[in-house]
């Protein structure tokens, strides 16, 4: 008997608990600009999904959390959100980004030592057939709910996914944990 798992099962598609595996963790031990995992040697997944918990050290309360895949810097990503603040619900996009958005997390103004968490599905990753997709669900002290979704507008394979701050470090304590997700 298999069972659906969370967010994956939610999007119609249905995996069972031996079909993720963990590649690698980071968990930072000092402010940092970004985390890259090189993924050149994953092929054999069909998918991957970043879990993560982490905090910038932005001046405010909150700051965007961001993948990027192969180095690529230029304006080829675009992003939609839907967000839940207590009792507003609030929705944007954004194109030519530099990154995809993933994560709403707290920041330097926010209560000490509370981190954000969000997962990431990054869907097709290794197909030379097809833009790749990202879809993220995060949640936040702030308080925020968030759902995320973009595209990163290339068919090549992704070899690196790179995770940054949109307007400041990742501080010590951060963790990302990429897993692999079986075809």
């Amino acid at each position: 008997m298999s069972f659906g798992l969370g967010f994956w099962a939610a999007a119609g598609g249905v995996a069972v608990a031996t079909d993720y595996e963990l590649i690698s963790t980071t968990l930072l031990g000092s402010t940092t600009a970004s985390v890259t995992f090189d993924v050149s040697t994953l092929t054999s997944y069909k998918h991957l999904q970043l879990r993560t918990a982490a905090r910038s050290n932005r001046a405010s309360t909150e700051d965007a959390l961001f993948v990027r895949f192969n180095g690529d810097t230029a304006g080829n990503y675009s992003s939609h959100w839907m967000e839940g603040r207590g009792s507003s619900v609030t929705s944007g996009a954004q194109t030519n980004g530099t990154g995809i958005i993933i994560d709403i997390v707290t920041a330097a103004s926010s209560t000490a030592n509370v981190f954000s968490a969000s997962v990431a599905d990054i869907l097709d990753g290794f197909a030379t057939t097809k833009n790749k997709t990202v879809r993220s669900l995060c949640g936040t002290s702030i308080p925020i709910v968030s759902l995320q979704s973009g595209a990163w507008r290339n068919t090549n394979s992704v070899t690196s996914l790179t995770i940054y701050a949109g307007n400041g470090s990742l501080v010590s304590g951060s963790r990302f944990s990429l897993y692999g997700i079986k075809g």
